[in-house]
């Protein structure tokens, strides 16, 4: 690390420090429960403006860093607060000093994303005063995974499209109704400023349902086997508990706009927040549990010891605030302030759940989930097959083939599909890296981990295939008599993101595609070709991610950014304004 981009981390550091002393001093959390309902306020606005424009985006990104950061160091800053959790009206005093405090470290965890840019020699800093510093990130930016976000937001589209016919059919317009009509009649206000309200299992079902669709469409919904264990609970059972966290927090929401409705007093904004007790709500959340479960194959009723795990996994306390160090790390659906007491993040479980659970999980359990881990190439293995043999008539499979040469063994392939009509022959390398979020840290680490992995299984393959005849891949592929002269082809698949694979640095490079890409790329060549050959999904996967390859970020504007005295400016390379130039 130069001294430059060292001093800048410092000046971050210092400048947090300011902001940790005023945390310390808040004996009463307000700080934080403040934060946290300005953040949620200002989702919940932004969700209902339509289209967020870019200044909105913004102003959300560098709230959430900055909320998680200070929900960290809040904790962090002091042993336990006077009382379990304070509730308070929103007051125009207590806004602004919030806001100050979250945008500050919005601004610090900003300033540490960039410079960890630099770091990984993405762009260059320069020092042009005590306290000044301008970062200046190349001309093109690659946008690696532009081409999978793109086509899971039109799979998602898809989904939403699908589930908004159910909720305009007749059946649902009428439950809706009731719905509506059990929210008014069910909220009451509480201590004048906030809010009250009573069950209905109809509410339960309509809430939870809702809540389902939207985690089935979030990324890391199918990261693991519904009946493997961390700390002793089956995933099934964290993911059944987000469906109830996300149901009552889209449920709550319902809730606040009826009584805000409803009593002239009541506002959204001091609404949306709100404390539970912990050991009620943990009874809750087993209730739920079991109940969601009911109807599942499989499922073993949930005890209240696992009910105390899954919260536990859900929530931020001052044991695991190290799972909010990163800047870009998800925020999580519940901050425990105290033994007795959580406060309810409606971001977090609303926009955050499902990378939240992924990354607390790895945090609580790091060897159950690595022993995990092991089981998903399986589950890999099995959803190529099933995909393939769907579109195809009488392909071969072979798993975990090893490629032996001189008496030893170079590598292994994960899966061998073999089309006896054409002799094609397909080596899949599976990698179901883990997501990253926004975490740049963990997407540096995991894609430069992903990279060196498959350039030795490329090397590997390569050395094999040169030195192999006819019968050296028959016999080590199992081909049945008969089969055509074999046309190997390669390709990485990975299950979250394969962007950066795409090089022409090497000679005759494996293809690389997420699972995303892969199957769109089958769908498509059911479409256009009638699954006339397997060649024909390898033609629009090598298309689409070249073409992918030169996509790049929209340029974006040299940004200025000031906490107190400190002073930074980011810029794009041909993008900004001269009178920086020496």
């Amino acid at each position: 690390m130069s001294k430059t981009l060292r001093s800048f981390f410092d000046a971050l550091s210092e400048q947090e420090k300011l902001f940790q002393a005023e945390l310390a001093s808040d004996s009463l959390g307000i700080a934080l429960r403040t934060a946290v309902n300005e953040l949620d306020w200002y989702a919940y606005n932004m969700a209902r403006s339509g289209e967020p424009n870019l200044e909105q985006q913004e102003q959300f990104y560098i709230l959430s860093i900055g909320v998680a950061r200070l929900i960290k160091l809040g904790l962090d800053a002091r042993p336990s607060y006077d009382v379990p959790v304070i509730m308070f009206p929103r007051t125009r005093e207590l806004t602004i000093s919030a806001l100050e405090c979250a945008s500050g470290l919005g601004m610090i965890q900003h300033g540490r994303r960039v410079a960890q840019t630099v770091s990984w020699n993405r762009g260059e800093i320069e020092q042009t005063g005590e306290t000044e510093f301008v970062i200046t990130l190349p001309e093109k930016i690659y946008d690696e995974d532009s081409l999978e976000k793109s086509i899971l937001e039109h799979y998602t589209a898809q989904s939403a499209q699908i589930f908004e016919e159910i909720v305009s059919s007749d059946r649902f317009k009428e439950l809706g109704g009731k719905v509506s009509g059990l929210l008014s009649q069910l909220v009451y206000p509480f201590a004048e400023h906030f809010i009250g309200y009573g069950g209905d299992p109809i509410l339960d079902l309509y809430f939870f349902g809702i809540a389902r669709h939207r985690l089935q469409c979030q990324r890391g919904f199918d990261s693991f086997k519904f009946n493997l264990k961390f700390g002793g609970v089956e995933f099934q059972k964290y993911i059944l508990a987000l469906d109830f966290v996300t149901g009552i927090a889209i449920r709550h929401e319902r809730f606040a706009e009826a009584l805000a409705e409803k009593e002239e007093k009541s506002r959204i904004e001091n609404l949306l927040t709100i404390s539970v007790e912990v050991e009620p709500f943990v009874e809750s959340l087993r209730e739920a549990v079991n109940f969601l479960g009911q109807d599942v194959i499989g499922f073993t009723e949930a005890s209240p010891e696992q009910a105390v795990t899954i919260f536990k996994v859900l929530s931020i306390d001052r044991e695991s605030t190290e799972l909010l160090d990163r800047p870009g790390c998800a925020l999580p659906p519940f901050i425990r302030v105290s033994d007795s007491g959580a406060i309810r993040c409606q971001t977090g479980a609303l926009h955050y759940a499902m990378q939240f659970l992924l990354d607390a999980l790895r945090w609580h359990f790091p060897n159950d989930y690595s022993k995990n881990q092991a089981t998903r190439e399986t589950s890999m293995q099995a959803a190529v097959e099933r995909v393939m043999t769907e579109a195809y008539d009488n392909l071969l499979f072979r798993r975990n083939v090893r490629l032996r040469y001189d008496g030893r063994v170079l590598t292994d392939v994960d899966l061998v599909v073999a089309e006896p009509r054409t002799g094609l022959v397909l080596f899949f390398q599976l990698k179901h890296q883990d997501m990253y979020g926004a975490d740049l840290h963990a997407e540096a680490q995991r894609k430069e981990r992903l990279q060196t992995q498959i350039e030795k299984w490329n090397a590997a393959t390569s050395e094999w295939l040169d030195a192999s005849d006819r019968e050296s891949v028959s016999s080590a592929t199992r081909l049945p008599k008969g089969f055509p002269e074999p046309s190997v082809k390669r390709i990485i698949l990975t299950r979250h993101f394969a962007g950066n694979l795409h090089s022409d640095r090497h000679s005759n490079p494996p293809l690389s595609s997420n699972w995303e890409v892969f199957f769109n790329a089958v769908e498509l060549a059911k479409q256009k070709h009638g699954g006339a050959a397997v060649s024909d999904v390898l033609g629009h996967i090598e298309k689409s991610m070249s073409e992918s390859a030169k996509r790049t970020h929209v340029s974006e504007p040299e940004s200025e950014w000031i906490i107190r005295d400190l002073k930074f400016t980011t810029r794009q390379a041909g993008n900004f304004r001269s009178d920086h130039i020496d």
